[in-house]
């Protein structure tokens, strides 16, 4: 596993170099600081590149990390042919705790599709189809607690939009039903409880439709 992220990491820089015209801090030291010295004060970055998640992209998934906590994550989404940087996203850290395992998921070409759940971990980056319109949509992981926090994106006039819907309303990664045009999650709350929302895309009006709600305390039988 080290040596497959080591992988990952070293493609990830190559391509950054070659493609992006963005290097890993301390690659050109800051005057006057050797790469041992600047290492150890300035920001370290971590790199997962996926190649496997979609059929037209190709997503390189980047953290500022300083002091052992992550300051901002970076979303670069590159063309699969040219591999030239189509979008460029930027998100504040949710958890300065949070780190990558480089692991992704696609229901899409179906990479780790069926890999087990556990914790409503899906994926460092997960790419989807929210909203039934068989464009490719993502979510990334921002932050861990009782369950994994994911932001939504989804894909809309040629770009990819924070989808506003789905990170007020989404407490995890749902499960998606392409057949009924649902997403449906059950999530924890606090210690023992239990929050579960079911929502209907409507391809009509363009919005989701809560169809199911309910909370329910594991140590108490009632469902409200």
């Amino acid at each position: 596993m080290k040596s497959k992220k080591l992988i990952l990491s070293t493609l990830s820089i190559m391509i950054c170099s070659a493609f992006l015209g963005f290097k890993p801090a301390c690659l050109n030291p800051p005057p006057g600081e050797t790469k041992s010295n600047c290492y150890q004060q300035y920001p370290i970055e971590q790199y997962c590149y996926f190649d496997s998640l979609s059929y037209k992209f190709d997503y390189l998934l980047s953290a500022d990390i300083e002091d052992g906590q992550l300051k901002m994550i970076y979303l670069r989404v590159l063309s699969k042919r040219d591999k030239k940087v189509m979008h460029l996203i930027s998100i504040d850290s949710f958890d300065p705790w949070i780190s990558f395992e480089c692991s992704g998921r696609s229901y899409l070409t179906g990479h780790n599709a069926n890999e087990e759940i556990a914790d409503g971990m899906y994926g460092d980056l997960v790419v989807a189809d929210f909203n039934f319109d068989n464009q490719e949509d993502f979510a990334v992981l921002i932050g861990r607690g009782f369950t994994h926090f994911y932001l939504f994106y989804t894909y809309e006039n040629a770009t990819f939009r924070e989808d506003e819907f789905l990170n007020s309303n989404l407490l995890g990664f749902p499960q998606i039903d392409n057949e009924k045009r649902t997403l449906s999650f059950s999530s924890r709350i606090g210690v023992s409880g239990i929050a579960e929302k079911e929502f209907r895309y409507d391809t009509i009006s363009k919005k989701y439709i809560l169809i199911n709600e309910s909370f329910y305390d594991l140590l108490d039988d009632d469902r409200y």
